[in-house]
């Protein structure tokens, strides 16, 4: 995976700068009650569609001007920051400001479809500041990088609609894994599956199980009782899953596979779609909103 460049290695949950990943090291997993039986297949994929339709001649025309002067777009914007607007030009490894505030782009169009359909449960994401604090993974203690640490994060759920997470359709948690690549864990919370999607295709068996250990140090917390682990199944990202054929598109791929999950369609896109898709993240952002259908 192509490398981008080294930032901070200390923040807060508020910060929108670079996060850093260091060694996934000390795995203090899976949880005690995980048992392997909670191991499941995820279930099949639906036939390709497109991710979004095409964007209009004057669309395409103003995202072609953004990426000519990403400085001048940013500025214009006011949405993000000069540095994080350039990681959306073509052949550029996504930086994580882009990938946070676009995601608040689709959870703000989950919400107010939420609001007008009563049976519709809300979803929510969480920034991938969420992993990196539950799993100390930038910890400059070595001693505590990569450990378990539910008390790091257990406020976090105050921001997600209702303050339950258990309340939710789908919660969604990007990751950042070493600087390097990104994926996302997705907690379909009514169906108790907690589902890797990774474009690489490669193993995410830590984050599955940290996932399921937060859920069950969060059902003690807020429902004061123990979650039925055993009731969850845990699929790893199949051969099915959309993979990239570079080593710069990830966190395209990761804002795609939420996007069509929100929308409760099946990630059946490919390489060829990502460009576009660049395009249509860039188009949002300069304008503070998602682009019609």
């Amino acid at each position: 995976m192509v490398q981008p460049p080294p930032d901070l290695t200390r923040y807060d949950d508020n910060d929108d700068t670079d996060s850093v990943g260091m060694s996934l090291a000390h795995q203090d997993m899976p949880p005690s009650d995980s048992p392997s039986s909670l191991w499941a297949a995820s279930p099949p994929h639906a036939p390709p569609q497109r991710l979004h339709k095409p964007l209009t001649r004057v669309q395409r025309e103003r995202t072609r001007e953004a990426w000519a002067s990403p400085e001048l777009a940013a500025g214009r914007s006011n949405n993000i920051s000069p540095r994080a607007f350039h990681s959306l030009l073509d052949g550029t490894w996504l930086q994580d400001e882009a990938i946070h505030r676009f995601l608040r782009l689709l959870v703000s169009r989950d919400a107010f479809q939420a609001s007008l359909i009563e049976a519709h449960r809300p979803s929510f994401a969480f920034t991938s500041f969420f992993m990196t604090q539950l799993l100390n993974m930038g910890d400059l203690d070595p001693t505590v990088q990569g450990s378990y640490s539910y008390s790091n994060i257990q406020r976090w759920s105050r921001r997600v609609p209702g303050q339950d997470v258990f309340a939710l359709d789908k919660l969604f948690l990007p990751v950042n894994v070493n600087r390097s690549h990104w994926m996302v864990i997705v907690a379909f919370m009514q169906e108790q599956r907690i589902q890797a999607y990774n474009s690489a295709g490669a193993t995410n068996t830590w984050f599955l199980q940290a996932t399921l250990r937060y859920l069950a140090d969060e059902h003690q917390r807020v429902h004061n009782r123990a979650l039925p682990v055993r009731d969850w199944s845990l699929c790893e990202s199949t051969p099915a899953t959309p993979t990239q054929l570079n080593g710069y598109d990830c966190g395209v791929f990761t804002c795609a596979f939420i996007d069509c999950l929100l929308r409760n369609d099946t990630p059946t896109f490919s390489q060829e779609d990502m460009t576009q898709y660049r395009r249509w993240i860039t188009l949002s952002l300069l304008e503070n909103q998602l682009p019609i259908g």
